[in-house]
This record gives structure tokens, C-alpha cells and sequence, in this order.
């Protein structure tokens, strides 16, 4: 028996030196168990109680001094320009649209399909979760990658398949969240280092050794959807929103008058019903028009964001039962939780940003500046797009 004694105490010993971490949660569990039992005095159950605390807090203590030791030297270098002469590029993407700010490859023809045709259709998965080298130094990257403000960890939907012509037109999607992006997609412009360790994440990720963009359909990346729309009055006036310094992608700049992500409560199982949906809903938070005012929404096109981890981007026009002058008289107050990020909302005349002047094109943001390019696309295909008398749901 006392052998026994002695060689459960020396690997108890053992134990606690080699593994503390595994030790403190026996104990951990040891005091949340005692109290449970009825009979014990309650001097003794406020006791073991305490203990349990203090272990807790040694845990917590431990666990962070050790994440903190193997970080210690983790340093990410922001890439200006993010990718040098040499952009990344997608052989089902020929056509691109770029500005000072950004840059969004995209299709004309896959455009021209997915505002006439009518058979793409939405596929639900199972949830994502990043992969696990991500998942590890997430903590490290969040507050670089969010650029140190305060994001909340909002629900989104990632596209895990590709829009092609000649592929499947079953798109699926996954449910994903901001803080996914932030550590992955957003990653893409980062240049991590651990100690004299560079890490090359995105030949592993994002593109391959000829700078060929990894497909959706086996990227390992967060891929979010945004959603944009531009909504254009029975005037020929576009609703255009100024974005607060508070916005992630658009800091200060001007934004489509819907402009967001998608997110799980837009599902259809029509593709462009589904993006739709959340590019109205975001129209509807952001500006305040309501669902009453909308007469009819198009599908103008997808593209991907190459400075944002090439995430997918798809592309509306929301046509609006009235003038702008009726319109701001019935619009709702925007609530306060979508005012810190954008400052208000201005009416623009349709024929002057399509025929922007430099001014105008120095504060655009990504998403407009491509929104206007495959609106004009769209128009110069079908002239009446935009009539009330000739649109359908």
C-alpha cells in the first residue's frame, strides 16, 4: 500500500511540474464538485469555493503568461502597396476595375448572365470555422487587422463556391462572422513575422506561385459576402451615403447607398433574390428608406476585392417608387447604431456620376466606384433598365 502511496504522490509531482495547466483544471474540478455535496458545513463550502476562484485566477495567469512568451516576438508589417507592381489575377476574372483604393476583378459576360438569367441558385453548408493556423494567432492579429478600433463580431455568410460561367450555378454558402475576416481575408495585406520566422501566408492561401487567385471553392480564407446597391429615385437621382471615420473599409469616403454584408436572415434559394435581399436590408438601416419604397431591385454583378483578401462582392440597383424630394420626406431616422458609421446621405443626379469628375472620383470608395461601372455596363446592354413601366421583381 505504500508504494502504491508513493508513486501516485512522485507522478502527482511529476504532473503538477511537467503540466500545471492539467493539474490546476483536476483541481479546478475537485473544488467545483466538493460543494455540491449537501451535507458539507458552509464555512467548508465558502472555502472550497474561494479556492476554486484562486485556482481559476492562477490558470487564467499561467495560460496568458504562456501565450504571451510564445507571441512575444509576433509582428505583422502592413504592405503599402499591397501588392506591388504585380497583381494577383483569376483566369475566369479577365476584366478588372481599379482605382487608387482598390481593385475588383470581375466578368463582364458572367455580369450580363447574372442580371438576365434567372437558374442560379443558393446552397446552405455547415458552418465555417478558420482554419487552425489562423484560428492560433487570431488574438495577436484582430486589433491590427480591424485597425485598432472596436468592431463588434457580427454574423455574415461566406461563399464557399465560385460564380462561372461554366460552372455549377448552385453557389454554396456557409455561416461565418466579421471576426473570421478580420483574421483571414483582412490578413491578406499583413506580413506576419514571429521572431527571425516569416510567414508566407498567402501563397498558402490566397494565390498560387504564378499569383493566380486560389478558387473559392477551396479557399480556406473567411470569404465573406459583401453586398452593395445603388437606389436610384423615379428622378434619376442615386442616394449616395458618407461613410464615418468609424467604418472598417471606407473610412470618410462615399459608399453605395446600401453597402454591407450578407448575412444568413437574407436567405433565398434564388442567388440574386438572396444577395439582394441583404444589400436592401443594409439600404434600409443605412439610409432610412423603407421597404414600402421600393419598386423593383437588379443583379449587376459580382466581382472579388483583391486588397481585402480578393473576398466575393456582388453588385445591385434598387429603383425607388418616388422622387428624391418625396423620398427624404418619408424617410425613417436612421438608427443610432448605423450613424457611427456613416455620416449621412446625399442625393446625386445618375448622369453626373456616371460622368464623375476627379473631385468626385478622389472620395469614392471601391464598392461605389465599381457599383457605377457595372450600372453603365448593365445600361449600355438594356437601355431600360432602370423604367419603373418595364422592371420585375
Amino acid at each position: 500500500m505504500k508504494t502504491i502511496i508513493v508513486s501516485l504522490r512522485d507522478q502527482f509531482v511529476w504532473q503538477g511540474r511537467a503540466h500545471r495547466s492539467f493539474m490546476v483544471a483536476i483541481l479546478g474540478l475537485v473544488a467545483g464538485t466538493l460543494p455540491m455535496i449537501s451535507w458539507l458545513p458552509r464555512y467548508l463550502i465558502f472555502a472550497i469555493s474561494l479556492l476554486g476562484v484562486i485556482i481559476g485566477i492562477i490558470s487564467l495567469y499561467w495560460e496568458g503568461s504562456s501565450l504571451n512568451r510564445r507571441y512575444r516576438s509576433f509582428e505583422l508589417v502592413e504592405r503599402n502597396p499591397v501588392f506591388g507592381r504585380k497583381l494577383p489575377h483569376d483566369d475566369d476574372l479577365p476584366d478588372c476595375y481599379q482605382s487608387s483604393r482598390g481593385t475588383i476583378l470581375f466578368d463582364r459576360k458572367l455580369n450580363d448572365d447574372l442580371r438576365t438569367q434567372s437558374d442560379w441558385c443558393v446552397g446552405i453548408r455547415s458552418r465555417y470555422r478558420l482554419p487552425e493556423e489562423l484560428e492560433e494567432i487570431a488574438p495577436y492579429v484582430l486589433r491590427r487587422t480591424s485597425g485598432g478600433k472596436w468592431h463588434f463580431n457580427g454574423p455574415c455568410v461566406r461563399m464557399a463556391g465560385d460564380c462561372r460561367l461554366d460552372g455549377s450555378r448552385i453557389i454554396p454558402f456557409q455561416e461565418a462572422c466579421f471576426f473570421d475576416h478580420l483574421c483571414s481575408n483582412e490578413l491578406m495585406r499583413w506580413q506576419p513575422h514571429l521572431g527571425a520566422e516569416v510567414w508566407d501566408l498567402r501563397r498558402k492561401y490566397l494565390y498560387d506561385t504564378d499569383r493566380r487567385l486560389i478558387p473559392l471553392a477551396s479557399s480556406e480564407l473567411a470569404n465573406i459576402v459583401g453586398v452593395s446597391t445603388l437606389a436610384i429615385s423615379a428622378d434619376r437621382q442615386v442616394l449616395i451615403v458618407d461613410q464615418s471615420s468609424r467604418n472598417h473599409s471606407s473610412q470618410g469616403l462615399k459608399a453605395p447607398s446600401g453597402s454591407g454584408s450578407l448575412e444568413m436572415r437574407d436567405q433565398s434559394d434564388d442567388l440574386a433574390a438572396f444577395v439582394l435581399n441583404g444589400a436592401n436590408r443594409e439600404l434600409e438601416e443605412e439610409t432610412g428608406v423603407t421597404e414600402d419604397m421600393i419598386a423593383s431591385s437588379h443583379l449587376l454583378g459580382f466581382g472579388r476585392w483583391l486588397e481585402r483578401g480578393a473576398k466575393p462582392e456582388f453588385f445591385g440597383v434598387t429603383l425607388l417608387t418616388g422622387t428624391a424630394e418625396s423620398v427624404d420626406r418619408a424617410r425613417r431616422q436612421v438608427a443610432r447604431s448605423e450613424t457611427q458609421y456613416t455620416r449621412d446621405s446625399v442625393w446625386m443626379d445618375l448622369q453626373n456620376m456616371i460622368e464623375a469628375d476627379e473631385d468626385f472620383t478622389a472620395v469614392m470608395s471601391v464598392p461605389l466606384g465599381y457599383g457605377i461601372r457595372a450600372l453603365n455596363d448593365a445600361l449600355e446592354q438594356d437601355p431600360s433598365l432602370l423604367d419603373l413601366s418595364s422592371t420585375k421583381e
